[in-house]
């Protein structure tokens, strides 16, 4: 909706926002939106301080490589690789090398004249969590956070 002349985009959403408390269905839109937020800020978190450690095993990987009496510009790989903590900041599957399991992906094949195989399903009766692609990491993090939400009735 517009916003009134006399408010601020702010102050607009702030009284949307309040006026979302009304409903049990604007309580668990916002609880939603509250899981999701918390978790946009744990992985913040968490990339700020996988960092705050790399820089300092580089700091000290240094100290030591000047300790040894290596020459100021010597560099060695900084690689993580064996650190599984801070590899798992960074993991990404390749469908290349780790094709997802047949138990994970959803396969479709058209074949014309058999129709839309989602015509006459009930969409009420599709949860949430069904529809987010669990092969990545995004849809992952998606599903993680669609699963603490509440599910909600659907009217009729």
């Amino acid at each position: 909706q517009p916003v009134a002349a006399n408010q601020t985009v702010k102050e607009a959403y702030d009284a949307w926002w309040t006026d979302l408390g009304t409903t049990g269905a604007g309580r668990s839109y916002r609880a939603c939106v509250s899981a999701l937020l918390d978790n946009i800020e744990a992985e913040h978190l968490a990339s700020g301080r996988r960092q705050a450690e790399y820089n300092l095993r580089r700091r000290q990987r240094r100290a030591a490589a000047a300790a040894a009496g290596l020459p100021p510009n010597y560099t060695s790989s900084d690689s993580d690789d064996d650190d599984p903590d801070a590899a798992r900041g960074r993991l990404e599957p390749d469908p290349n090398t780790q094709p997802p399991h047949d138990n994970q992906v959803e396969r479709y094949d058209f074949v014309p004249g058999q129709g839309d195989p989602t015509t006459g399903l009930n969409l009420s009766d599709v949860a949430l969590t069904d529809l987010y692609d669990r092969t990545t990491v995004e849809g992952l993090y998606a599903y993680g956070a669609a699963r603490r939400c509440r599910a909600l009735p659907l009217p009729d």
